[in-house]
């Protein structure tokens, strides 16, 4: 109803101009009494599939297991641990903003009142724009979270190995002399090639004259 006040203090009451307008306050009021509990009903089934894409770090996380990350080049390494991280806390806080937009804060109120009351009434009134927004928040932080997976285990999978190479190892021969160094490609059979370690010379041993060979940490 529109309320029209004259100068002489008379009030007329005159129905809206379009009527359609009283069902959809009606409307309106019926859908607002219940947004609240719809949302985190909604929330509620959301936070499962925020939990079920997360769980798909169990099933990365092998793909991108220590000793991967060990054949590495340094700085894929640290672009791998640095992606994982963030894919972690952006976990995280999905898990914290799907839960508050399904369950909220457990907060008591003193409402003895009327200010108190409006108080109240204020911030009820705010819960269900500050739970849809949390519900977005946690669903871009789970998306977020997989995406940083999925870039993790392509650098550990894809990204560019420590070239690889022998450790030193410690030849005694049978007149129990010793060549300590790293192994070299042989280019001849029953012949091993070993870069010195004394003076970086590449010494040619016959197999046969072999009487041990040990690997060491260092010459």
């Amino acid at each position: 109803m529109t309320a029209v006040f004259a100068d002489d203090g008379t009030v007329t009451l005159r129905p809206p101009g379009e009527p359609s307008l009283v069902k959809a306050a009606e409307a309106l009021r019926l859908h607002q009494a219940g947004q609240l509990t719809a949302l985190r009903a909604a929330a509620d089934r959301w936070t499962l599939g925020v939990s079920a894409l997360i769980g798909l770090t169990a099933l990365i996380l092998p793909a991108v297991g220590r000793d991967v990350i060990r054949t590495l080049q340094p700085w894929a390494q640290i672009v791998t641990g640095g992606l994982l991280a963030v894919a972690a806390a952006a976990a995280t806080f999905a898990t914290l903003w799907a839960y508050r937009a399904a369950y909220g804060l457990p907060v008591i109120r003193a409402v003895d009142d009327d200010a108190s009351l409006l108080n109240w009434y204020a911030v009820y009134q705010a819960r269900p724009v500050e739970a849809a927004s949390q519900l977005r928040r946690a669903i871009q932080a789970a998306l977020v979270t997989v995406v940083l997976l999925a870039a993790s285990v392509g650098v550990a999978v894809f990204g560019p190995a420590r070239p690889i190479t022998s450790a030193p190892i410690q030849i005694t021969l049978s007149d129990d002399s010793v060549v300590c160094g790293l192994f070299l490609t042989s280019r001849a059979d029953a012949r091993l090639r070993v870069r010195r370690a004394d003076d970086g010379a590449v010494a040619v041993i016959v197999v046969a004259e072999v009487a041990r060979i040990k690997p060491v940490k260092a010459c």
